[in-house]
């Protein structure tokens, strides 16, 4: 009995070890995506300048490199350019992980700007 009894602690401190090192782990992951995500985060006033009509080129010049893109082909009512609606996205200056500015396009014209 003694000796089922010292197994089953071994066990439990063997798990409580490797969920605690984990939880530690992915804590540090976390913490370094967000330090990276927040390099090239923007503040609503750098937004705004942003100015609808503005081409993707100018912004990406005035904002930099977005931290990711999107392209759409999907169709509308609006006659079919070839082209597509382009979204990209600046993480939100003291926004969390998941927080996100995306700047949408219809062909290469800025035509909205939101915070997701």
């Amino acid at each position: 009995m003694k000796t089922v009894l010292k197994i089953a602690l071994g066990v439990i401190l063997g798990l409580t070890v490797l969920i605690v090192g984990c939880s530690a782990l992915l804590g540090s992951a976390v913490d370094d995506v967000e330090k990276d995500s927040q390099k090239n985060a923007k503040t609503v006033q750098e937004i705004r300048k942003a100015h609808l009509g503005d081409t993707r080129a100018d912004i990406e010049r005035r904002l930099g490199k977005p931290a990711s893109t999107q392209e759409s082909t999907s169709t509308s009512d609006r006659p079919n350019d070839g082209i597509g609606d382009a979204y990209i996205y600046y993480p939100v200056k003291g926004g969390g992980i998941l927080d996100r500015w995306q700047l949408v396009f219809d062909g290469d014209k800025l035509i909205t700007r939101n915070k997701n």
